[in-house]
């Protein structure tokens, strides 16, 4: 668990790039229990082997770059800026973004669960201040993408 773990985090550290699949959609993941002071982060990524898929889609564990978080001319992006999209409630997203066993049609996703208080250094979640129970996983400091 460790492993996809880490592998998790690696994806979201590289932001800019999360799964095709023949693995069932049907399964929500929770890789670590929620702390008390920590909110709930959950995205319906394709799956790949053990984990999501990392890319730079709106179905993958990465952030779009120019579409989900702005990218200056130098390659950086900014903290409060924005980042890869989540959830406080696997059953608060759009039907095309969750699996059919949690109410949605996105039929090639699964749903997968990762708490606040367990993002590394350098990233930071952040609530949508525009939308009730949305949130990005945004750089915690100026970052340069790929």
């Amino acid at each position: 668990m460790e492993r996809r773990i880490v592998l998790i985090l690696i994806g979201i550290l590289a932001l800019v790039g999360g799964f095709p699949s023949h693995a069932s959609a049907t399964t929500t993941r929770h890789f670590v229990i929620a702390a008390e002071d920590s909110t709930p982060m959950f995205r319906g990524m394709q799956p790949d082997g053990d984990g999501p898929m990392v890319g730079s889609t709106a179905k993958t564990l990465g952030a779009r770059p120019g579409v989900d978080i702005p990218v200056g001319d130098d390659g950086m992006v900014s903290p409060g800026t924005g980042g890869m999209p989540v959830n406080d409630s696997a059953t608060g997203m759009p039907e095309y973004r969750r699996p059919p066993a949690l109410g949605g049609s996105g039929k090639d996703l699964n749903m997968y669960c990762m708490d606040s208080c367990d993002l590394p250094p350098g990233l930071n979640y952040r609530p949508d201040p525009g939308l009730p129970g949305h949130g990005f996983v945004e750089p915690g400091y100026l970052t340069r993408t790929r």
